[in-house]
């Protein structure tokens, strides 16, 4: 097997995850989109069950270890960050289309790299080139008849770009490094983040629990429901791992390439419309990501 870097291992890392990223927006647009279910509803379902799941697989294998993790507030406050990157998409969404929020996301990469040093001291220019190069291939969307709603894209942009900047900058510190681990450790502090997750999002589904849709209990048996669950652990395990390690300012232009990546998918599985800009905009960050891995 050949060695790789720890930088190399990151950016694979980055790739599993946004790949499992995408695929839940992809379900999200066959679930809220097409089948008009709740989003708070699939929100909430999607961090218990995932929850329960892990909870039961930490307490079977690492006991003690995940009690102290859950009631540990560096895992709440990384929960945290994680549902305040989601409300902000959320917030995004309301506003902006899909490809809108996309870019207006990748201009994030810009701040991510100096929030990182700032926090940790660590500085790449390789990386902070690629997350340049990531970003300036994404502009284009913006001028296909986007131009009336330049206002709203700044203050979406704005918003978006102060929740992941502070998720990335603060969450190095909140996991420490793979050094710090066991996988004992890992899946302990995985969990409780999850949990926590779960925890974070009852508060806007508390009101739905009236709802008889709510306890619709084939939302839960669904396939897709079920698959979701499964990208759901895939994204936070593989999410995590990718903010344990030094070189996490790679990982964030691939990250934040999500939506492209399920437009892609999208066009694939449900047969959605996908111009050929945007194609050839995943295909240069796929080249740049292979670049990148590359130079090390």
């Amino acid at each position: 097997m050949i060695p790789m870097t720890i930088t190399q291992a990151t950016i694979l890392m980055a790739l599993l995850s946004a790949l499992a990223r995408a695929g839940l927006n992809v379900i999200d647009r066959h679930q809220i989109g097409i089948n008009n279910i709740s989003i708070r509803t699939i929100n909430f379902w999607n961090n218990v069950i995932p929850g329960i799941i892990l909870t039961a697989a930490s307490i079977a294998t690492v006991g003690s270890e995940f009690l102290v993790a859950l009631f540990d507030w560096r895992p709440m406050l990384f929960a945290a960050l994680a549902q305040g990157v989601a409300y902000a998409f959320s917030y995004g969404f309301r506003n902006l289309n899909v490809n809108q929020v996309t870019v207006a996301a990748k201009f994030s990469d810009l701040g991510i790299p100096l929030g990182l040093f700032l926090t940790t001291g660590d500085w790449s220019w390789h990386s902070y080139w690629f997350s340049v190069a990531t970003t300036l291939v994404c502009i284009p969307i913006l001028w296909v008849g986007n131009a009336a709603r330049a206002g709203s894209i700044l203050v979406v942009g704005m918003v978006l770009c102060v929740a992941l900047v502070a998720q990335a900058s603060l969450s190095p510190l909140l996991t420490g490094t793979l050094d710090d681990y066991d996988s004992g450790k890992f899946l302990a502090f995985t969990t409780a983040v999850i949990v926590w997750r779960a925890l974070w999002s009852l508060a806007p589904a508390f009101h739905l629990a009236r709802s008889r849709d709510f306890w619709h209990t084939r939302l839960l048996a669904s396939p897709a429901f079920i698959l979701r669950c499964i990208l759901t652990i895939a994204t936070q395990v593989s999410f995590v791992a990718v903010m344990t390690s030094p070189a996490s300012a790679v990982a964030w232009p691939i990250l934040n390439s999500t939506g492209l990546l399920a437009m892609l998918i999208s066009a694939s599985v449900l047969k959605d419309q996908q111009p050929a800009n945007e194609r050839i905009i995943v295909a240069l960050i796929f080249v740049l990501s292979v670049f990148r891995f590359s130079s090390q």
